[in-house]
C-alpha cells in the first residue's frame, strides 16, 4: 500500500507480548490495517521484541509496512523514571535497539525492573527515532507546572542525542493535562522539536473495554471493583483515521509528522538460512568429518553387534542418509549433537538411549547420539529430516536431570557464553484459566465457575475452545438469557483465550549459535537461570536462522543411574544399554502391572492396560506406550483382542500384513502410515512423509492433491478404487492423532 502525508499512522501499539497489558493479537492487528487499507502500523510493546519478528512477518504478508518499536523504560538518578518510545529507523537501528532490550534485562535489571540509562541511549542512538511522552513517559512523569525548568532539561536531553529524530509527543485520551500539552506546543515551536499524534492503543475495538478491564485486574490480582487499582479507559482503542484527524485538528501537523516518521522507517526483518558453528579439521570441512566419523562408528557397532547379518543395507542406508543431510546442510548439527553426547557419556552423564523421529537415523546410531539400530526396529530416516521438505532437524535428548545443567556448561565453553541462550515461551489464557479468572474478578461464586469449567473435556488432541461452546451449547443461550453476568463472564473469557499472560524459558531448548546471540536476535533473562533468553519464541528463532538443540532433564535417569549404583556396591555390574529385550522375569512383572516408578508405565490406567494386553514381546511395550494415548486409546480393546486370538482381521492387501502384522492389524505408528503409502500407493518414503504431514496438520489443498495421487497409486498396485478408498480414510482418520514409532 502507498504512503502518502494525508495517512495517519498509529505508532503505539501495544500487542499481547505487552504481557498482562496488551491485547491486541499481531495477525487481528495486520488484518485490521489491510481492510482499511492502513499502509502501515507499528509493534511498541513494553520493554521488549518478543513479538518484532511474527508482526514484521505478518505485514510483509499482507502488503503492509511494519514498524518495529519499543517502549522502554529509562531510569536516572535525577528524575522519576518512565517510558521512552523508540523505533527503528533501519537496520543499524534495529539493532542498536535490539541491544538496549538486551542491556535492559542482561545489565540492568538485577534489583529493579529492566531499564535503560541515558548513558545507553547515548551509546546506541544511532538509527532510532525517539518519541517522548505517552501516558506511563519519562516526560510526561517529570512534568510539574512550577519546575519546568526540569521538563526542559529532560527534553534537551533527549533532542541532543536523537537530534532530528526526536519528536515531542501529544495525545488526547482520558483527561488530558491541557497545561502539558500547551507545554508541549510552545516548547516545541521554541526549539524546532516536532510534535506527533499518537494514541494509547491497548485494544483495535471500542467494545473490548471489558475484557482489557478484566485481564489488567487478573495482571493486578483484584477484583474489578477495587478503587486502588490501574484501570482500562474507553481510549485505549485503536481509532480510525477520521477520528484521529477529528481530534488533533487544531494540530494538522502532529498527525502529517506519523507519516512522515513512517517513511524515515525501512527496517524489516526477513526470514534467514540456518547458521550454525562450523566444525572443521586441518584438512576436511564438516561435510567429510562426518562422513568419516559416521563410517567409523558404524562399522563398529557391525563389529559389536553379532545379530548383524547382512551390512550392505546399513552401508546402503548410511550412504543415503549422509547425502540427505549433507544436502540440506546439516553435517553440523549431527556433529555438534554427537560431541556434546558423547562428552556427556565420557563424563559419567547419563543420556536417554534416544527416543522421537530423531531415532529414525543411522547416522545418530552410528555417532552414538542414540543407542537405537533403526533398521533393526523398522524406524524411517524421512520421518525425521525430509530431502523433500525444508525441515529442521530436532533430535530429543534425556539427560539425567541432576547433571543437565553440566552438559550445557560444557556447550556455553565450548561455543562461547555469548554464542548459546535458552528459549522463551509464552504461556497463555486457556478456556478454563480464563473462566477461573475472570469468575474470581467478577467474584462469582467458585462453585458455578467449577460447574462451567467441567464443560471443557481434557482432550490435547481435539481441544475445545470458548467460541465452540458458546455457540454450540444450547443450555449456555438459555443461562444468557436470564443471567447477565454469566454472558459477561463468558464474553470477557472468550475474548482472553489465546491471550499471553506470561513469559518463561522452554523446558529443554538451547540454540548454539556461529556468533555472539545479540547481534541475531534480542535476549531476555529469566530471574531463575544464568543463562541468557531469546526474546523469539522456538517458532521465530529458527525463522530468524537459528537452530534449536534439546537438553531434556528425566528423573528416570538419575533414578536409574542411582540404582546402577547401589548394585556396584554390591559387587553387581550392570550395563543399562546392554540389557536384555526378552526376559521372562521382567515381562511376568509387566503382566502383574508392578511398573510403579517405571518411566510411562506407572499410571493406574496404564497399569490396568499392562495387565489385560498381558505384554510377551518388546514390540508390545512399543505399542502400548504409543495406544495409551487420548484417540488411540479407542483402539486398545481390538489390540487385546487381537493379540488374544479373540477377534479375527484379513488385510485389505497382501503387503499390509508385513506393514501391520507387528500390531495385530491396526494402524499405531506414523511409520506405518507412511510405508502403507510406499508399498501400496507407491509412493517414495519422503512424499509418504509428506502426505502424513498433510493430514496430521489438516492441510486441505495438500491432502486433496495427496487423496487423488493415493487412489491412483492403490489402482496401479491392483486393489479396488472402494478398498483404496476406505485405506486413505483409515489412514486420515489415524493421522490426525498419531505418533512416530
Amino acid at each position: 500500500m502507498k504512503l502518502n502525508e494525508t495517512e495517519f499512522i498509529h505508532l503505539r501499539n501495544y500487542s499481547q507480548y505487552s504481557l498482562s497489558k496488551g491485547a491486541i493479537k499481531i495477525n487481528e492487528l495486520v488484518d485490521n490495517c489491510k481492510k482499511n487499507k492502513i499502509p502501515a502500523t507499528t509493534i511498541s510493546d513494553f520493554n521488549n521484541l518478543f513479538g518484532c519478528m511474527e508482526f514484521s512477518l505478518e505485514c510483509q504478508a499482507n502488503g503492509i509496512q511494519p514498524i518495529i518499536g519499543c517502549n522502554l523504560l529509562i531510569e536516572n538518578k535525577n528524575f522519576s523514571s518512565g517510558y521512552l518510545l523508540l523505533i527503528a529507523k533501519n537496520k543499524k537501528g534495529f539493532e542498536n535497539l535490539s541491544r538496549l532490550v538486551s542491556i535492559s534485562y542482561l545489565e540492568n535489571s538485577k534489583t529493579s525492573n529492566p531499564f535503560v540509562s541515558f548513558k545507553n541511549l547515548s551509546d546506541f542512538s544511532e538509527g532510532i527515532i525517539c518519541m517522548g511522552g505517552g501516558e506511563s513517559g519519562i516526560i510526561t512523569k517529570n512534568f510539574i507546572p512550577n519546575e519546568l525548568n526540569m521538563s526542559i532539561k529532560l527534553i534537551d536531553n533527549f533532542s541532543d542525542i536523537f537530534n532530528d529524530d526526536f519528536f515531542l509527543e501529544i495525545q488526547r485520551c482520558n483527561q488530558v493535562n491541557n497545561y502539558y500539552l500547551e507545554f508541549l506546543v510552545n516548547l516545541s515551536i521554541k526549539k524546532g522539536i516536532p510534535l506527533v499524534a499518537t494514541n494509547e492503543n491497548y485494544f483495535l475495538e471500542k467494545e473490548y473495554f471489558n475484557t482489557h478491564d478484566a485481564l489488567l485486574s487478573i495482571s493486578q490480582q483484584k477484583y474489578l471493583d477495587s478503587e486502588n487499582r490501574m484501570k482500562s479507559s474507553n481510549d485505549y482503542y485503536f481509532k480510525t483515521k477520521s477520528e484521529m484527524l477529528s481530534l488533533f485538528n487544531d494540530l494538522p501537523d502532529s498527525c502529517i509528522n506519523t507519516s512522515i516518521i513512517a517513511k524515515k522507517c525501512s527496517f524489516l526483518l526477513k526470514e534467514k538460512e540456518p547458521s550454525l558453528p562450523k566444525i572443521v579439521t586441518k584438512n576436511n570441512d564438516e561435510n567429510q568429518v562426518l562422513k568419516e566419523k559416521s563410517v567409523f562408528g558404524l562399522e563398529n557397532r557391525i563389529i559389536k553387534d553379532s545379530t548383524i547379518s547382512d551390512k550392505k543395507i546399513y552401508f546402503e542406508r548410511l550412504n543415503f542418509e549422509l547425502d540427505v543431510i549433507t544436502r540440506m546442510g546439516y553435517s553440523s548439527y549431527f556433529l555438534i549433537v554427537s560431541d556434546f553426547i558423547n562428552w556427556a557419556k565420557r563424563n559419567n552423564v547419563p543420556v536417554g538411549p534416544g527416543r522421537g523421529s530423531g531415532a529414525g537415523s543411522l547416522v545418530a546410531w552410528s555417532l552414538s547420539i542414540t543407542n537405537l539400530d533403526p533398521i533393526k526396529f523398522g524406524l524411517l530416516f524421512e520421518r525425521f529430516l525430509n530431502p523433500d521438505r525444508v525441515s529442521l532437524p530436532d533430535f530429543d535428548i534425556d539427560f539425567c536431570m541432576d547433571k543437565r545443567d553440566e552438559v550445557i556448561n560444557y556447550v556455553q565453553r565450548k561455543y562461547g557464553k555469548s554464542n548459546v541462550a535458552q528459549i522463551i515461551t509464552f504461556g497463555s489464557f486457556q478456556a478454563r484459566a480464563a473462566l477461573r479468572d475472570v469468575g474470581r474478578v467478577m467474584q462469582l461464586p467458585l462453585r458455578q465457575i467449577d460447574d462451567f469449567c467441567k464443560m471443557f473435556p481434557y482432550n490435547p488432541a481435539q481441544p475445545t475452545n470458548l467460541r465452540e461452546i458458546i455457540e454450540k451449547d444450547k443450555n449456555l443461550k438459555e443461562i444468557f438469557k436470564n443471567d447477565p453476568s454469566i454472558r459477561t463472564l463468558f464474553s470477557i473469557s472468550r475474548d482472553l483465550e489465546g491471550l499471553f499472560r506470561h513469559a518463561s524459558t522452554h523446558a529443554a531448548g538451547i540454540v548454539i549459535a556461529d556468533q555472539p546471540l545479540e547481534k541475531i536476535v534480542p535476549l531476555y533473562k529469566d530471574p531463575r537461570s544464568d543463562i541468557p533468553v531469546t526474546q523469539f519464541s522456538m517458532k521465530y528463532v529458527e525463522k530468524i536462522g537459528l537452530i534449536k538443540f534439546d537438553f531434556l532433564g528425566l528423573k528416570t535417569l538419575t533414578v536409574i543411574d542411582e540404582a546402577c549404583k547401589y548394585l556396584r556396591d554390591r559387587s553387581i555390574e550392570l550395563n543399562i544399554n546392554q540389557i536384555p529385550l526378552q526376559d521372562n522375569k521382567t515381562f511376568q512383572l509387566l503382566r502383574e502391572g508392578n511398573t510403579i516408578g517405571v518411566f510411562q508405565l506407572e499410571g493406574q490406567g496404564m497399569r490396568e492396560t499392562l495387565i489385560k494386553i498381558i505384554p510377551d514381546r518388546f514390540e508390545d511395550l512399543i505399542a502400548i506406550v504409543s495406544l495409551y494415548r487420548p484417540g488411540p486409546m479407542d483402539n486398545i480393546q481390538t489390540f487385546i483382542n487381537r493379540k488374544q486370538k479373540k477377534e479375527d482381521y484379513v488385510y485389505l492387501h497382501e503387503d499390509l500384513k508385513e506393514i501391520l502384522e507387528e500390531t495385530y492389524g491396526i494402524m499405531v505408528y506414523q511409520e506405518q502410515v507412511m510405508l502403507i503409502a510406499q508399498k501400496i500407493a507407491g509412493f517414495s518414503l519422503a512424499k509418504a512423509d509428506l502426505l502424513r504431514r498433510a493430514m496430521g496438520k489438516k492441510i486441505k489443498s495438500e491432502m486433496t492433491a495427496q487423496k487423488s495421487n493415493f487412489i491412483n497409486g492403490c489402482l496401479n498396485n491392483k486393489l479396488e478404487k472402494s478398498k483404496a478408498l476406505k485405506l486413505y480414510n483409515e489412514i486420515e482418520k489415524f493421522a490426525g492423532y498419531g505418533f512416530n514409532k
